[in-house]
């Protein structure tokens, strides 16, 4: 036996010894710590539920709240899903915000009332041709004939006889509290764009810990 042959027959015998009389080539590939995972293992097969958010849910049941549905791909618990869940004056689900809308394209407003849906806000807007016709309602009482709708204000000056409502959302022409979150701050930080107001959340990604749900009928983070 060569000297290399008899150094090679030693080591054999010393790594067999530390395992148990068992020498096994994974021991050597995952470093000894263990057998190595050449197919990723079981968990590695199915995906387990490595990509299942950390509050996922399936159903409507385990959103815990009767005002929240269960958006199942994402596995978030939303204001809507599909209209179903909403109800007049706000009968649309709005697929991107997953929030309950008056409209999201002029056919979900009241042609026969000379209703059009201004996109932005979700809000349905009274059609106008005239400044002198009787055609706009009390509360957006001025037609605006370049855009053919009726509004209330055109700047922020127009909105101060209101406490809370002091900006103008000029897309609809109405005076709101917020348009922005940059105009919202404290314990109500994001804007509510359907609502026009100033919330602590619009959904459940702004509320953590011990009340980690937004409940969309008050716009507020709650316990499960």
């Amino acid at each position: 036996m060569t000297r290399s042959a008899a150094i090679l027959t030693t080591l054999l015998v010393m790594i067999a010894a530390a395992c148990d009389g068992e020498f096994r080539f994974e021991d050597i590939a995952d470093g000894g710590g263990g057998p190595a995972n050449v197919d990723g293992g079981a968990d590695a097969a199915s995906g387990g539920d490595a990509i299942a958010p950390e509050n996922g849910c399936k159903v409507d049941g385990d959103c815990k709240l009767p005002s929240l549905h269960c958006d199942a791909p994402s596995g978030s618990c939303v204001a809507c899903v599909n209209d179903s869940n909403c109800a007049a004056p706000l009968p649309r689900c709005d697929a991107a915000l997953h929030r309950c809308v008056a409209c999201g394209v002029d056919g979900d407003c009241q042609a026969d009332a000379g209703e059009k849906c201004d996109v932005p806000t979700r809000h349905c807007v009274t059609i106008c041709s005239s400044p002198f016709s009787d055609d706009c309602p009390g509360d957006e009482p001025v037609c605006d004939t370049s855009r053919g709708q009726c509004y209330r204000c055109t700047d922020d000056l127009e909105c101060t006889f209101s406490d809370k409502e002091t900006l103008c959302q000029l897309s609809n022409g109405l005076c709101v509290g917020c348009r922005t979150d940059a105009d919202c701050s404290g314990a109500t930080p994001r804007c509510d764009i359907v609502g026009g107001q100033c919330a602590q959340c619009v959904d459940s990604d702004d509320c953590s810990g011990a009340t980690p749900l937004c409940d969309p009928s008050t716009l507020t983070c709650v316990a499960k």
